[in-house]
């Protein structure tokens, strides 16, 4: 499972669990998203199929955080999972607001903590089953 504590409130979490993905460049995978709240209760999860190509920009975009050519923002054709984010300069975090379907959710995270949450991200993506095996 791939984690992102809030800076702040770890109990403020995102979790990403990959449930099925095909390996091939031209195919794609299945993962769920669940936001646990600031009183540790866990929220809603949501299923999402993204492209692999859609997912190995979004790995990058977390890796290199944050990267100019994204000017703030994080968007793709496939289910909706924007991203948004600006730095308060004094605190050195970044304020990221999460669009999942019609619910918005903000973390407060440090470059440092996204680059490892895509690394998370990355190494769940590579353990992910492939559908033929999932029974």
């Amino acid at each position: 499972m791939a984690l992102l504590k809030d800076h702040f409130n770890p109990e403020h979490q995102l979790q990403v669990v990959f449930t099925s993905r095909h390996p091939e460049s031209d195919r794609g995978c299945t993962f769920s998203v669940t936001v646990s709240s600031d009183n540790g209760i866990t929220g809603n999860t949501t299923k999402f199929g993204w492209t692999n190509h859609i997912l190995n920009q979004f790995i990058t975009m977390l890796e290199q955080f944050p990267m100019e050519r994204y000017d703030g923002y994080f968007s793709h054709y496939d289910d909706p999972f924007e991203w948004l984010w600006y730095l308060n300069k004094e605190t050195k975090v970044y304020s990221v607001l999460i669009l999942i379907h019609s619910c918005k959710v903000v973390f407060k995270a440090t470059a440092e903590q996204l680059h490892r949450f895509g690394a998370e991200v990355k190494e769940e993506m590579k353990h992910a089953p492939k559908p033929e095996t999932i029974r």
